[in-house]
């Protein structure tokens, strides 16, 4: 495999950034916006879009290749990526609920976490940066910003059903970035676990499997490469998706 596509979460920009800088495999690399996985259908579409722009580009003359393969920087992520092709290129997708498995390592030591820890909300640099974290203060300065809209006991209303979500965590977990580290989005991450009273750790990051994509090294193990003609499913097991021909 000499070239490769990678579409993934801006969440996982400096990490495949750093990440294709130190291998000799050629990689083009889309980004979508963070957050997407709370819309799973929207981002199925998205996603298979931005699959079908790559051949839009090819036969539009914008560009001279195809990649050999297009593989995705996303997980299951709410089963968003179930039912998508990569046409008449290899599909390759890593066999983890969602991106934080990646952000540590794999998905073995996610699932070691969720035992430890269940009902953790994860952050880390690349989150921090893309997303709005709701602390308190964010909260109330977006409480401001909706009573001026839409008066007092509307905007209390709308924070209420926008922090429903909240109930189902009790912790925050940090992941630290084995490549650079900022310690004020440590603390922003403590602060927002304190404001809602979870507990708080942190664990460092292991860029294993990010590495792993940018040499275009795919065990079978950790990821399914679905083949042309076939689209991805769930496969409701440990190896989470599997290819279904279309």
């Amino acid at each position: 495999m000499n070239r490769i596509h990678i579409i993934a979460c801006r969440v996982l920009q400096r990490e495949f950034s750093a990440a294709l800088a130190h291998t000799s495999l050629k990689a083009d690399i889309s980004y979508l916006p963070q957050g997407l996985h709370n819309t799973p259908d929207q981002l199925r579409t998205m996603l298979q879009a931005e699959i079908d722009r790559i051949f839009e580009y090819h036969r539009a003359g914008m560009t001279s290749y195809l990649p050999d393969a297009i593989v995705l920087g996303y997980g299951l992520c709410s089963n968003a990526v179930i039912g998508l092709t990569g046409r008449s290129l290899p599909l390759i997708v890593p066999r983890t609920d969602d991106c934080m498995a990646l952000f540590l390592g794999s998905q073995a030591r996610y699932l070691d976490y969720f035992q430890l820890h269940s009902g953790t909300y994860w952050l880390n640099n690349g989150w921090v940066e893309a997303s709005r974290v709701p602390t308190m203060q964010e909260i109330e300065s977006h409480r401001a910003e909706l009573t001026e809209k839409y008066g007092e006991d509307n905007a209390d209303f709308l924070i209420e059903q926008e922090l429903l979500w909240t109930k189902n965590y009790k912790s925050c977990g940090f992941i630290d970035s084995p490549l650079y580290h900022n310690e004020e989005y440590c603390d922003l991450a403590r602060r927002f676990a304190a404001d809602f009273n979870w507990s708080f750790f942190r664990v460092d990051g292991d860029s294993r499997m990010i590495d792993s994509i940018c040499r275009g090294e795919f065990p079978e193990s950790e990821y399914l490469v679905c083949p042309p003609g076939h689209r991805v499913a769930e496969s409701f097991d440990a190896g989470k998706v599997k290819a279904e021909k279309m």
